[in-house]
């Protein structure tokens, strides 16, 4: 979504700078303190609704104390404000604010429309639920920022469009053997992912990356793998540098991973859960269970040749996306380590 960084503007007589942080950034949700979300139907129109005090908006409000997640509370809106439910809903932004002491976040999420439930006027604001072409929603918009609107609806249908087009497929390896209280057995943990790999990969030249889900206190296995399908990457915390990202060069790096190409006699995992028990023992002073293998397209990535402080030789193992703002489309399949 293409738009100013920051910008300052009046809310309720105080100056409050709004920072857009991209969907990437997902900040801890005690500091969300709204959500809303453009729906579209399956030929891009808008599910719009009129609101008592602010005319044509896009459904959405406030965290209720006794919600835990951003989707439940988009749900729970949408169905009161425009009576309906809608599919899967993608973050395309996350906008910080200083109109509190404290750190606080509004979520704009995109979504399919899944079902349109018989409309009845209730104590919400909205008094009409009405289907719009982006253009007549831009048109009529008068709730708020309408240049930021056309760009929220603009980057929310293309998202949702690629989406739609690049199904990420995710599998699933049962390991329970692989832990890593003990060194694990590579070679034979190696052989039954490889076998994974050469099933759905073979013949393509691939980048693998390794995620240990300890490594991302409070989600679980299966948001991880929601947030990699959503952003094209697991990293969606800017405060989370990670380790090995800074090398003597300066160069921005945005993944580390292992590029092979998938035959019937390569060997890749092992070398990848060696790598996460001893080189995460070095680093962090205990080791990392393997939880998740992103699978990339090597030729939607560019390797960074880079070099760490105090060593001589240099590394092939950092890439950047060649497309940035298109990371999902990078993506070949996700294996879930379970």
């Amino acid at each position: 979504m293409s738009k100013p960084n920051s910008y300052t503007t009046l809310v309720n007589s105080k100056q409050v700078t709004f920072t857009h942080l991209g969907p990437v950034q997902m900040p801890p949700f005690k500091d969300v303190t709204s959500v809303s979300v453009t729906p579209f139907t399956k030929d891009g129109n808008i599910v719009a609704v009129r609101l008592r005090h602010r005319g044509i908006d896009i459904p959405g409000g406030h965290v209720e104390p006794s919600e835990t997640t951003p989707e439940e509370t988009l749900r729970r809106e949408v169905m009161e404000e425009a009576h309906m439910t809608i599919q899967k809903p993608v973050l395309i932004e996350a906008i910080g604010s200083d109109y509190f002491d404290h750190p606080s976040y509004m979520l704009l999420y995109t979504a399919f429309v899944d079902k349109l439930h018989e409309f009845t006027l209730t104590d919400e604001m909205s008094y009409e639920r009405i289907i719009l072409s982006q253009e007549d929603f831009i048109s009529q918009y008068r709730a708020g920022d309408k240049r930021l609107m056309r760009l929220a609806v603009k980057a929310g249908w293309q998202q949702l469009q690629a989406g739609a087009r690049h199904q990420i497929p995710v599998y699933t390896v049962h390991l329970p053997e692989y832990q890593v209280t003990a060194e694990p057995d590579t070679e034979a943990i190696g052989q039954i992912v490889d076998t994974e790999l050469r099933k759905h990969f073979l013949d393509k030249t691939i980048v693998a990356r390794g995620i240990g889900s300890s490594e991302h206190p409070g989600k679980t296995i299966d948001e991880l793998v929601e947030i990699i399908k959503q952003c094209g990457t697991d990293r969606y915390d800017s405060s989370r540098t990670g380790d090995r990202y800074e090398n003597i060069q300066g160069k921005h790096i945005d993944l580390f991973g292992f590029r092979r190409k998938v035959t019937p006699r390569m060997q890749l995992f092992k070398d990848i859960v060696y790598g996460f028990y001893h080189s995460a023992i070095g680093i962090h002073g205990k080791p990392t269970r393997i939880d998740i293998l992103i699978i990339y397209d090597v030729a939607k990535l560019k390797a960074v040749v880079h070099q760490y402080k105090g060593r001589l030789d240099k590394k092939r193992d950092g890439f950047v996306f060649r497309e940035p703002s298109q990371k999902q489309d990078a993506l070949l399949g996700i294996i879930r380590v379970l």
